[in-house]
């Protein structure tokens, strides 16, 4: 292939239009000048999501069957201390330890297995991963802490719209979120029992303790080290 004027190959760069049949495409191989269309960004954007839920699709789902059983756990003793506030509190607290305790085991051990292949070079050194994998599971959190902020801004009967529909939505979100974070009930019916601020704090621990223990894994860090029994010299 030649320039029009000065008929040197493709090598060279051409200071005249290229013939017809030159693609950007190869130009960009070629010279390593010309930027390539938008759509193969979006195509390799597309690559990266794919490749992402491929190798972490797994550790998200457990995320999330970690939430449903701490939430069942959380709504058995927690209802079972209804009789006394203090009870009912504790009983919380305690179901909240033990779901975020599930959740660092989980994101350590995938924050370590990931070091291995970022030692080996054979993926990169993504420190917010377990950030990002901690959103994706909390999706379903967020879109009920959603629903209930405007359920309840729209439909509240001493509000300035008190719409009827919007406290449908309020009333079913409420009751389904509160069954789904199970292991928060008595911190929000102590704390913020009508507050719809609520429901979006209660993602806060998963994000902290996933984003942090998926960081300290690729680092490997131990911060329960101190508790491991180490072997006489």
């Amino acid at each position: 292939m030649y320039c029009n004027s000065y008929k040197k190959p493709i090598q060279y760069i051409c200071k005249e239009p290229l013939v017809v049949g030159i693609t950007e495409r190869k130009l960009k191989r070629v010279t390593n000048s010309i930027p390539l269309p938008s759509w193969t960004v979006r195509k390799d954007e597309n690559h990266f999501m794919r490749e992402f839920f491929s190798e972490n699709g797994k550790i998200i789902v457990k995320l999330m069957l970690n939430q449903f059983g701490a939430a069942v756990m959380g709504l058995m003793i927690t209802m079972a201390a209804a009789s006394s506030d203090t009870l009912m509190l504790f009983a919380s607290i305690f179901a909240s330890l033990f779901y975020v305790a599930l959740l660092y085991s989980v994101i350590w051990e995938k924050g370590g297995q990931d070091r291995i292949k970022v030692d080996g070079g054979r993926a990169a050194y993504q420190p917010f991963k377990g950030l990002l994998m901690a959103l994706i599971a909390n999706i379903p959190n967020l879109v009920l802490a959603i629903l209930i902020a405007v359920g309840k801004f729209f439909g509240s009967t001493d509000g300035p719209f008190g719409f009827e529909w919007a406290g449908n939505i309020y009333a079913v979100a409420n009751v389904i979120e509160r069954m789904w974070n199970g292991m928060y009930l008595g911190l929000i019916q102590t704390y913020l029992p009508f507050n719809p601020i609520a429901h979006f704090v209660d993602i806060l621990p998963a994000l902290f303790v996933c984003g942090f223990g998926y960081y300290i894994g690729l680092r490997n860090i131990r911060i329960l080290g101190i508790f491991e029994l180490k072997k006489p010299k």
